[in-house]
């Protein structure tokens, strides 16, 4: 339910706004592992926190608008 919710809140975040591609690839990951696919763990922690700092954690604190930071 809850990769359902954030699928529909993902919907606020423009193709092109920063860590668009990186979010929807997370949620691409775990729609993939909930199908029964293996998933690499790391690529999935990796969309999360990264050491990079091109993750969806980093991209959700610079995020000024409040819904956008939660989706």
């Amino acid at each position: 339910m809850g990769l359902v919710i954030a699928e529909e809140l993902f919907t606020l975040i423009g193709v092109g706004e920063p860590g668009y591609k990186t979010g929807k690839e997370a949620i691409e990951y775990c729609w993939k592992w909930l199908e029964g696919e293996k998933v690499n763990a790391d690529n999935l922690c990796s969309c999360i926190d990264s050491e990079d700092y091109v993750d969806v954690a980093e991209f959700a604190n610079r995020e000024k608008d409040v819904q956008k930071q939660y989706a």
